[in-house]
């Protein structure tokens, strides 16, 4: 379980420096792309989904020294299997904000 948590952690840092931020600062680089700002999508309230998804992960991955109040909850294959679900639907919602308004689907 832990292991498909941290693999759906990874995979939001990757959304993040890839699909929202489109590389404009990489990873252990020494600079700063200043033309790829022209290509970033913003949307307050997906970032504000992507930072409360990747919190909640934290909680159930190594690395952290987890509280008692979050101990109580150990996570489920079904747990695993909706946040999965919901970093598919925050990752199409992104892709929907970069399409003109007129392709956009509601």
């Amino acid at each position: 379980m832990q292991q498909g948590f941290g693999a759906l952690r990874s995979s939001y840092e990757a959304l993040i420096i890839f699909d929202l931020f489109k590389e404009v600062v990489m990873r252990f680089d020494e600079r700063v792309s200043f033309g790829r700002m022209r290509d970033i999508t913003w949307d307050y309230a997906l970032v504000q989904d992507v930072i409360s998804k990747c919190e909640t992960l934290s909680r159930y991955i190594e690395g952290h020294l987890h509280s008692n109040a979050f101990m109580s909850k150990k996570p489920t294959p079904d747990l695993l299997c909706k946040e999965i679900q919901d970093f598919e639907s925050i990752k199409n919602r992104l892709k929907q904000l970069k399409k003109p308004k007129a392709q956009r689907v509601n």
